[in-house]
């Protein structure tokens, strides 16, 4: 039998029927009641807190910033002559929003305006892709910096390219652009990475459409060239729009840079080593004012044009042109070789001080230095000299360029009765006197070349360090690498008496090209505090050089640069040939002379390297020319 209900009274009231929505009721309502003071809290927030918050956001998004690029400053030589300037240039583009919906149409664009301008169709599509904004409505650079004859070419054919606006700007040009491309450096359109990294001096950040300095001054001045961009504020709708004009804060231009060269030495220098350059791989030349360290010339060749990657190349271009050489290297800071019997000052220079030889120091040369070694057949190690130059005192070795005398002041003679300089105190003597390390030029890119020592050479070669190794070193072979510009450091520094000082490129920076906003005095890097009558008989070597004749002491001289002397104008330098193997087995030489004029009062201390040269004298000549240039005299 199933259960049943128990039977209740007649008076017994009935419970009341279970009502199956009413806790869903209380649930809702608790849940809007929770919400409803969610809300209104928030809105306490926002009204009471956020207001300025969400008001800078709101017109955010009623407004549109365009920057307003500043005109680059100019880059102007030591008389103020141009040699960067701002010329007027049209950027050529496309408005994505005006652009056809069907693809088939966008392309006949894109034909059409290759057609046009005589490029790629697929270079300007890449461009336009690569630049593309996220606002339909913003102009799309495609074409860069074209030439106003380009512009109105397209103008003329715009009612058949619909969405493609032609518009003005600036475009940085360089005025003598092969002489001083090294210099000056150049331009280009900022990339991915920059837009990651750099800043304008306003702090705010570059935009696509920009150019930033890439080399040379252009990179080291980028802030003063550059100037303050300005912003156009505009309102649009909700789609990008342009509706009106809300406001404007002009750019400012950027300041004029001066810099120490000199441009008419500049160009001389240059036509100088390009009537040789045929037989060389590459020639560097270095001037500078030794009173200052002023950078008077700085000239590398193989050169190249700025102006064409200003306007921009394609990538078979591009890839043209750095095939034809490192023509974007300054070789004159950015490559270091040996330097042959230049590097005899050093050595003369440590030996005097370190009373290694003495002023009245005499050494016989017969054309070669014997050195017992057990390490060669025979016995005997062999260094050679060029010459029997017979009984040497230090100024006719200097100026003969005697080998056998230097290995000896370098590394001690053979039978052991005396031990030289030794290593360790020439590399410190070279280091002091500015070799192996950077000089600290304000350029981009420069080296250090190399002072070896026996830590090194464990270092790198796993070896130990060998007499052999100092007698080469001691006349500027095996290890040792320097730059032309350390070369022309390096015999400034003897001109002057001793002073190091760190070679400039800028002279001063100017606001808007009259108030001086910046000089830049010279620095000394040390004063050696050489002893006066030691570097006299250097001085004397290096002026021996370009004569014949016999030395106070009564030792021949026939200088190695003898030929290249001037009537008019009392010089002094060293001639260098460094020897060198190529990857072949070949032997050949580099050509080397630094020194300075006048030789009593000097102004100007230069370097001239010429690779693969046919050694020191047709550098010394080069030399000649260039001095007789700038001091005026006659070339006789």
């Amino acid at each position: 039998m199933g259960s049943r209900e128990p039977i209740r009274s007649v008076g017994e009231v009935p419970d009341e029927p279970t009502d199956p929505y009413r806790r869903r009721l209380l649930a809702f309502g608790a849940i809007a009641a929770v919400g409803s003071l969610a809300v209104l809290g928030r809105l306490g927030v926002v009204q009471l807190l956020g207001s300025d918050v969400y008001r800078a956001e709101a017109d955010q998004n009623r407004t549109s910033e365009q920057s307003l690029p500043a005109d680059r400053g100019l880059i102007v030589d030591r008389n103020d002559v141009p040699l960067a300037r701002n010329q007027a240039a049209f950027d050529i583009g496309v408005i994505p929003a005006n652009l056809p919906t069907r693809e088939a149409e966008i392309g006949a664009i894109f034909e059409y305006m290759a057609t046009v301008l005589g490029l790629s169709p697929a270079d300007l599509r890449a461009a336009f892709i690569n630049r593309k904004r996220t606002n339909p409505f913003s102009f799309v650079p495609v074409v860069r910096a074209q030439s106003l004859e380009v512009a109105h070419r397209i103008q003329e054919h715009l009612p058949r390219l619909p969405g493609v606006d032609v518009r003005a700007r600036a475009r940085r040009e360089y005025v003598d652009p092969l002489v001083t491309a090294h210099v000056t450096g150049y331009v280009g359109p900022v990339t991915a990475e920059d837009l990651g990294l750099a800043r304008d001096a306003a702090g705010a950040r570059y935009d696509l459409d920009d150019t930033i300095g890439k080399m040379g001054v252009e990179y080291t001045r980028e802030w003063d060239l550059r100037g303050l961009s300005g912003v156009r504020r505009t309102e649009v709708d909700v789609e990008g729009r342009l509706k009106r004009p809300i406001g404007e804060e002009p750019s400012r231009p950027g300041r004029t840079v001066r810099v120490t060269i000199d441009l008419p030495l500049q160009r001389e220098v240059t036509r100088l080593l390009q009537l040789g350059i045929a037989a060389h791989e590459a020639a560097s030349v270095v001037a500078l004012d030794p009173r200052n360290g002023d950078v008077i010339a700085m000239v590398h060749l193989p050169s190249f044009d700025p102006n064409t990657l200003v306007v921009g190349l394609s990538d078979a271009e591009f890839e043209d042109l750095r095939s034809s050489g490192d023509v974007f290297l300054n070789g004159a800071i950015t490559s270091a070789y040996s330097p042959g019997s230049l590097f005899k000052v050093v050595t003369a220079v440590a030996g005097l001080h370190e009373a290694v030889i003495q002023d009245n120091a005499q050494l016989d040369c017969q054309g070669e230095l014997v050195f017992p070694s057990r390490l060669t057949p025979g016995g005997a190690a062999r260094f050679p000299c060029w010459a029997k130059h017979g009984t040497q005192d230090c100024a006719s070795a200097l100026a003969n360029s005697c080998n056998t005398f230097f290995y000896q002041v370098g590394a001690g003679d053979p039978r052991g009765d005396w031990n030289g300089l030794g290593i360790e105190r020439l590399a410190r003597w070279a280091r002091a006197l500015g070799l192996g390390s950077l000089t600290g030029i304000d350029l981009p890119g420069e080296v250090a070349g190399l002072v070896p020592d026996p830590e090194w050479k464990r270092r790198e070669w796993r070896e130990d360090w060998f007499k052999g190794d100092s007698y080469n070193v001691a006349i500027g072979q095996g290890f040792v690498t320097i730059t032309p510009l350390q070369a022309a450091n390096l015999i400034a520094t003897v001109a002057n008496g001793g002073r190091v000082l760190r070679p400039r490129i800028v002279r001063d920076v100017r606001d808007h090209g009259t108030t001086a906003a910046g000089q830049h005095r010279p620095v000394v890097i040390r004063d050696l505090g050489l002893d006066p009558a030691h570097l006299e008989i250097v001085r004397a070597g290096l002026r021996a050089s370009m004569s014949l004749g016999r030395s106070p002491l009564g030792s021949p001289i026939a200088g190695t640069a003898w030929r290249s002397g001037l009537r008019d104008l009392p010089m002094a330098g060293k001639t260098g040939t460094a020897e060198w193997v190529t990857a072949a087995g070949e032997r050949r030489t580099h050509g080397w002379f630094a020194g300075w004029a006048p030789f009593r009062d000097p102004q100007l201390a230069l370097a001239v390297f010429l690779r693969n040269g046919r050694g020191g004298t047709e550098a010394a000549q080069l030399a000649r020319n260039m001095f007789a240039f700038y001091f005026g005299v006659a070339e006789d």
